[in-house]
């Protein structure tokens, strides 16, 4: 089990975005909050390189725009040794990816990430963005 904490700074940012996502403030405010399928997959694969690279758990100012990952297995210090982006889900709202992602010392898994935001690109892991919007369990 894994607790999923959020700096203010942090926590300020995600209650934005889930505010114009989740609740909405109409449909072209939403719409204006969903990236391009290119650059959200951009934006994932820059988060994922960076976990998978050792980088510390953070915003990726390097990355234009910039990227906030969102990943408790991240934060908690668990380690990315490979990972393969296999497909765009098709949906309304956030862009959502289904990727094959495989820690140190376990077998692989395919999660679902979402990305949302403007500047920076909020890159979610689907679980923890349940859970942080109120609608999920526990983080595993």
């Amino acid at each position: 089990m894994f607790r999923f904490e959020l700096t203010a700074q942090r926590r300020s940012s995600l209650w934005m975005s889930l505010v114009v996502v989740v609740c909405g403030c109409g449909r072209a405010s939403q719409d204006s909050f969903i990236p391009p399928a290119t650059s959200a997959r951009s934006a994932l694969e820059t988060a994922l390189k960076a976990w998978q690279s050792g980088a510390a758990y953070d915003t990726i100012k390097s990355a234009t725009p910039a990227v906030q990952p969102f990943d408790a297995r991240w934060q908690s210090g668990m380690k990315l040794k490979s990972f393969e982006i296999l497909r765009e889900v098709p949906q309304e709202g956030p862009k959502k990816f289904e990727v094959r992602v495989e820690l140190e010392g376990a077998e692989a898994v395919t999660d679902v990430f979402l990305v949302v935001g403007k500047d920076p690109l909020h890159v979610f892991r689907d679980q923890d963005y349940q859970k942080a919007s109120g609608v999920g369990g526990e983080s595993p």
